[in-house]
């Protein structure tokens, strides 16, 4: 990417970081979107798009196209309170702990 080897620790933070500070913006977005459009349409979406923002995180050639790839893949990120919902809401109390893994 051109980056200069003194500032290099700064630049993967800043990967690294976007990633999260993207999921933890957009969970409750995709939350939101899960209860209005529905579980199944939602997690298939994000997935989808978590798939090619990966694929262009990986062949990425300049560090602002992957900077974008791991925004949107932190964004579709918030799949994962969407799917811990529905395994809260559809397994019995009981075997709850072990389907939680």
């Amino acid at each position: 990417f051109g980056i200069p080897r003194t500032e290099l620790g700064a630049y993967t933070g800043l990967l690294s970081s976007s990633y999260c500070f993207a999921s933890f913006v957009a969970t409750p977005v995709i939350s939101w979107l899960s209860d209005t459009v529905g579980v199944r349409p939602t997690m298939l979406f994000t997935i989808a798009v978590g798939i090619v923002a990966t694929i262009l995180f990986g062949t990425a050639t300049t560090f602002q196209a992957a900077l974008i790839a791991r925004i949107i893949a932190g964004t579709m990120n918030g799949n994962i309170s969407i799917l811990k919902a529905f395994i809260a809401r559809t397994t019995a109390g009981t075997r709850r702990v072990k389907a939680f893994g």
